[in-house]
């Protein structure tokens, strides 16, 4: 954990983007049968909430802070492919739609991912440390 792997990072981005299109494709079947909101509002809930396993995954992939902004850029690459390909933001213009997806996408599983990724981070930081200390006092007591 004290090195640093570049591949590390790359496995929270690339959770974070698979992550986020899947979720972003499930969201409308999965709330059309739990009888969620219409596809305007109560669909982001879903993908908002997909967003806390989507984290921890990640950052027990990463196990560091910096595969948080992988994350992120994860997120926010979903967010483009679903403003490319469903038009998310519908404005017209293809740019607009896929900046305006991806600031979306990212806002809202960003929400809570941060959190969970924060608190995952920090637990497994945690077991390590005792599990360290663990180590070293058996150790010196054998």
């Amino acid at each position: 954990m004290d090195r640093l792997d570049p591949r590390e990072h790359r496995r929270s981005f690339l959770i974070g983007a698979i992550g986020g299109v899947v979720a972003l494709m499930l969201a409308l079947p999965i709330g059309d049968a739990l009888g969620v909101g219409d596809a305007a509002t109560g669909h982001y809930a879903i993908v908002t909430y997909a967003a806390i396993p989507i984290a921890v995954i990640a950052a027990l992939a990463s196990r560091a802070w910096l595969g948080l902004a992988g994350l992120l850029a994860g997120f926010a690459l979903a967010g483009a492919v679903a403003g490319i390909f469903a038009g998310l933001g519908s404005s017209g213009d293809l740019l607009t739609d896929v900046i305006a997806a991806a600031l979306i996408v990212l806002v809202s599983m960003g929400a809570v991912g941060i959190p969970a990724y924060a608190l995952t981070i920090l637990v497994v930081r945690l077991v390590t440390r005792l599990r360290s200390t663990d180590d070293s006092a058996g150790a010196t007591a054998g």
